[in-house]
């Protein structure tokens, strides 16, 4: 049993000013006064997944999602995540039946995962 990461991935503000120019022509104001920039933001899902051999080759069975949650990164590059975060995927992890000393392997795998991405965690 393991766990798999699905995530998207922050894209760059857009500084096309044809782009601009064009939505201003079209709508009467740039897109910042319609629309204020959101905060940046990624969208990451966590699964529980185990390895099948299935006809000869190996497959991955899905068990089921421990997270899917959007996440805003602050000026800083921070990332805070509330502990409701680690609460619902505790949670998760108990409706798996799944045993303490391996939800603490699959949390710090998720811990890991997250810090690979280069942002601070804080928990509180």
């Amino acid at each position: 049993m393991y766990l798999r990461f699905r995530n998207s991935e922050l894209s760059p503000p857009k500084s096309d000013s044809t782009y601009e120019e064009l939505y201003r022509q079209i709508h009467g104001k740039l897109p910042e006064e319609i629309k204020p920039k959101n905060k940046p933001s990624f969208k990451i899902q966590i699964y529980l997944v185990r390895s099948q051999w299935i006809n000869g080759k190996p497959k991955q069975i899905y068990i089921g999602a421990l997270a899917n949650v959007k996440i805003y990164i602050d000026e800083n590059n921070k990332m805070i995540l509330a502990e409701e975060f680690w609460t619902e995927i505790i949670a998760r992890l108990n409706s798996f039946d799944i045993l303490r000393d391996k939800q603490k392997l699959l949390i710090d795998k998720i811990e890991m995962y997250l810090a690979m991405k280069g942002i601070i965690i804080v928990k509180y």
